[in-house]
């Protein structure tokens, strides 16, 4: 039996649009795909600190260029000293040129997990995570991969009400659309959130195979105006719905943190001993801070104590609570790239050009 770690990471083009919650700007260049690669190393460099025995693998739509960028250059180095598998996949679940751009590149879950199921011996326990997730070494771990082998899969319930407009779609629209998709449901179906995917292998399949049977028709409603848009994870909730596999399961190990100063926080001690952090505000401040520590397979991060480690990355990432130097460091950084992307234009007083405003939950 072989513990497997995995993510994923697009690179979206120009062409297909696309906008996102805690990374603003044009997601096609090579600066916001920088971001994203800085939390891949982490998240690697966290999991083999954590299950140094673990199957690591990284599920792309292109081949890796260390070309790209100095910052690409950088972490295709971390990813080999880790030995992180790279496997390229065509996008299947690629929807019509029609659908929000907010959401266009998440349903590449599906491929990534179609592809882990079909790499990995059936038995094989394993996790599809969100990139900017860390691992906190917190002993609730070894319980974990212990429950996805016993149950065959863990959910993590996010506990929107049932009227919560969830990045387009209610839990109470998502259970309209269960219906009309022959699904049965006691009550409104939960949301579950798609940063965290835990499942055998041989489950892998199944969520694959009735993604596949219910994907014509979530796009048949979406084409006559039925629904307008829903997500990755509205789509996983389905399958876990119609597949009758218990939601919340995986509560007790992965938790959406959301850590920065002067917004919504919903982090408290208990998190300290959750294995899985979900940091995404944490993604251009304490994900980067941690990030040179990728490139130094020498820094103390990776040789020190469990509980030294896990205050060394609370401390970068807010959890449980905000330092003062942190706060400092954060509104300093936010400060200097609002001016940057303001440009010459801006900061003499020009007026700004319209945005994209969509935001994702996540």
């Amino acid at each position: 039996m072989t513990r497997v770690v995995a993510t994923w990471f697009y690179e979206q083009e120009r062409a297909e649009g696309g906008a996102y919650a805690q990374v603003s700007g044009d997601s096609s260049t090579q600066e916001f795909r920088d971001v994203y690669r800085r939390c891949l190393a982490v998240f690697f460099a966290t999991a083999r600190r954590v299950v140094p025995d673990a199957r690591l693998v990284v599920y792309l739509n292109k081949g890796w260029d260390p070309s790209a960028s100095r910052v690409s250059s950088e972490v295709y180095g971390v990813l080999e000293r880790l030995g992180v598998e790279r496997q390229v996949l065509p996008y299947t679940f690629a929807p019509p040129p029609r659908w929000p751009a907010g959401w266009r590149n998440q349903f590449f879950v599906f491929d990534a997990l179609r592809a882990l199921g079909r790499s990995s011996d059936e038995s094989d326990p394993a996790v599809l995570l969100d990139s900017d997730i860390v691992w906190s070494g917190a002993a609730a771990g070894e319980a974990m991969w212990d429950q996805i082998g016993e149950r065959g899969a863990l959910t993590y319930r996010v506990g929107y009400g049932p009227d919560h407009p969830i990045n387009g779609c209610s839990r109470r629209r998502l259970t309209e659309l269960a219906q009309r998709l022959g699904i049965e449901s006691n009550g409104v179906v939960d949301y579950s959130g798609g940063e965290f995917v835990a499942a055998r292998a041989d489950v892998c399949l199944g969520l694959v195979a009735k993604a596949e049977e219910l994907w014509p028709g979530v796009l048949e409603r979406h084409e006559r105006g039925e629904i307008t848009q829903i997500e990755e994870a509205h789509l996983l909730s389905l399958c876990y719905s119609a597949l009758r596999i218990e939601q919340g399961t995986g509560d007790p190990f992965v938790k959406r943190l959301w850590t920065q100063p002067f917004k919504h926080r919903n982090v408290t001690p208990e998190d300290l001993d959750l294995p899985l952090w979900h940091v995404p505000a944490e993604k251009k401040y304490g994900l980067r801070q941690l990030y040179p520590h990728t490139l130094r397979p020498d820094s103390s991060l990776w040789s020190c104590p469990d509980d030294a480690y896990r205050r060394r990355l609370g401390r970068a990432l807010g959890v449980p609570a905000n330092t003062r130097v942190k706060v400092a460091a954060d509104v300093t950084r936010a400060v200097a790239q609002r001016i940057r992307r303001a440009g010459p234009s801006r900061r003499r007083g020009a007026s700004p050009r319209g945005r994209d405003t969509t935001r994702r939950s996540r």
